[in-house]
């Protein structure tokens, strides 16, 4: 097996929602979740926000924040300011990193996600605001790049697949969320292999032990393989956002978005219709990665970059449209 680094870039946002895999709650309750310590039955989900680079201000105030006393800190131990509500507190801008690397003599890019950066945890927890539990949403692990560094890795892998075919027909498609005013352009990228871990995370980890959970923690994992492909299907989105005051919200520059979605639907342990996000498998290294096949992303991620802004305008909600874009320049 041969890897090579492509690079290693901060992270605009991270979205790791751990609360949306119902088997993995499930899992949680089993084991004593809420029943001992300081007795929180909430399963954590994972933000960062980088608002430094994204609205140029060092911090900001959060929503449904897990409270530093539920994994061991305090406010002054993590250097968050406290306000009138308590579980919106001021959080410095956060700068987790992923380093991305081509494997197995270049046919997979795997992303790497690295929380723990300039020795600083670089993320905060929280609850889940839509569900308790959002077994039926599909996004869930989410990141955003600056669109520089999308450039940048393009312009990468460019140099290592020089002999890609001149023209190449793309599908791109739109979604929306935040009733239906921020718009996500994306390009689908098949998935070869996941792990994400929230017991890489230290403040998951010390907010599990203070609820009576030891041991191990699951993992949740999915592979290329039949029996993965029974409950799971999950696909890389890939595109970018641009949020302006028109539409409602603070202005940012665009990012590029990674979401890694899973649409198929199965039935949970508990009997419930969900959308499984990954087995799960109580076995270290806790990683938090995903591998995808090199030049399926490269030519689709560099038609979505190159797109015509009016054609990207004319799809319907939920639809598409084809780019033909050409790989060389």
């Amino acid at each position: 097996m041969t890897s090579k680094i492509v690079g290693t870039y901060t992270i605009d946002t991270l979205q790791l929602y751990f609360s949306w895999d119902d088997d993995l709650y499930t899992y949680f309750k089993e084991q004593g979740l809420g029943q001992k310590g300081i007795k929180s039955k909430v399963l954590p989900l994972i933000y960062t926000d980088n608002c430094e680079s994204t609205t140029q201000v060092p911090e900001r105030k959060r929503k449904y924040v897990i409270l530093p006393q539920h994994f061991g800190e305090t406010f002054q131990s993590l250097g968050w300011k406290e306000t009138e509500r308590k579980n919106e507190p001021i959080i410095q801008s956060e700068k987790p990193e992923v380093t991305i690397s081509l494997e197995d003599n270049q046919q997979y890019l795997r992303f790497r996600i690295n929380p723990h950066v300039n020795g600083k945890e670089q993320y905060h927890l929280e609850y889940s605001s839509m569900s308790a539990f959002g077994s039926m949403y599909n996004n869930w692990s989410i990141i955003m790049l600056k669109m520089n560094a999308f450039e940048n890795i393009l312009s990468i892998l460019k140099q290592q697949f020089p002999d890609m075919p001149e023209m190449v027909d793309v599908p791109i498609y739109k979604e929306s969320k935040q009733a239906q005013r921020e718009k996500l352009f994306f390009v689908k990228v098949p998935v070869k292999s996941y792990k994400f871990s929230i017991g890489e995370f230290l403040y998951a980890r010390k907010y599990f032990e203070l609820n009576g959970i030891t041991g191990v923690l699951p993992s949740l994992v999915y592979k290329d393989e039949p029996s993965y492909r029974q409950t799971m299907d999950p696909i890389l989105k890939v595109g970018f956002v641009h949020t302006t005051e028109e539409q409602g919200f603070e202005v940012r520059p665009p990012q590029c978005a990674i979401k890694l979605a899973q649409h198929k639907v199965s039935i949970s342990k508990r009997g419930k219709r969900a959308k499984m996000k990954g087995k799960i498998v109580c076995i270290e290294p806790y990683e938090n990665c995903f591998t995808v096949p090199a030049k399926d992303f490269y030519i689709s991620a560099f038609a979505i970059k190159n797109a015509d802004p009016l054609s990207l305008n004319r799809i319907s909600r939920s639809g598409r449209i084809t780019a033909r874009k050409c790989t060389k320049t």
